[in-house]
Formats: structure tokens, sequence, C-alpha cells
């Protein structure tokens, strides 16, 4: 099970909705519903409640790179 806090940067790893594949946000609200995260996407101004497993933090590839 993934866990994600608030503020850290992640990619979407598939297509949801109207969000394709690699779409990059930031966890805005640990969401009570078991599993999930409210993310504000970079290309969207709403907020979304994504399923943990759909999303991947990027944070630690930018460090690595640096």
């Amino acid at each position: 099970m993934k866990q994600f806090g608030l503020g850290d940067r992640v990619r979407i790893v598939r297509k949801t909705d109207d969000l394709p594949k690699g779409s990059y946000g930031t966890v805005v609200r640990v969401s009570v519903v078991p599993d999930c995260s409210d993310v504000q996407f970079d290309s969207d101004p709403r907020r979304r409640l994504v399923y943990n497993g759909d999303l991947e933090l990027v944070e630690r590839e930018n460090a690595a790179g640096q």
C-alpha cells in the first residue's frame, strides 16, 4: 500500500478520465478514503481524488538526478 504526504509531488501512472498518463501534481490532502489522495494536477485546476496505486512519487527521481 502506497502512502503519500501533504505536499508530495506525484505523477499518474495510467490515464484516468481526461488526465493523460504521466501528468504531474501535488498532494493537497491526505484523504479519509482508504488508499486515496486528493491531488491538484498541474494541468487541471480541479482537485482529484486518486487511488494511490495510480500514483508514483517523483521527488526521489529529482533528488537522484542532482
